[in-house]
């Protein structure tokens, strides 16, 4: 429920998800570009330490489905499609990346699939 949503009529419901979809499309556009272009061969390096077969694939798999979930959400276009698609990355994600860190190392993952399930709802 919007707090104030007497006084505005649930814009500030709409402008909150606005600004969620912004602050994650940002995130998942800078790093599957990263992943596709200048980062692209410590990703491969990072699936390739991870144990997944075909690191390249996986790498520009990753990339691709992040830059175009990223501008779907971006674009509000299909979102809660792009936010389950996305949801899953981030689960996959802290499952084999960042499990083996330390527990504070998980709380930006934790929070990206938390807004993910919020922009599903």
């Amino acid at each position: 429920m919007c707090l104030c949503a007497n006084k505005c009529g649930g814009k500030c419901k709409a402008a909150g998800l606005f600004l969620l979809r912004l602050a994650l499309a940002t995130i998942f556009l800078y790093t599957g570009y990263n992943k596709l272009g200048p980062g692209h061969d410590g990703a491969v390096a990072m699936f390739n330490s991870l144990g997944f077969g075909a690191p390249e694939f996986w790498a520009y798999f990753v990339g691709l489905a992040e830059v175009v979930g990223g501008l779907m959400l971006l674009l509000g276009v299909y979102v809660c499609y792009a936010a389950a698609w996305l949801a899953v990355i981030m689960v996959v994600a802290l499952l084999t990346v960042h499990r083996a860190g330390p527990f504070m190392g998980m709380f930006a993952p934790i929070a990206m699939i938390g807004g993910l399930f919020a922009l599903m709802g």
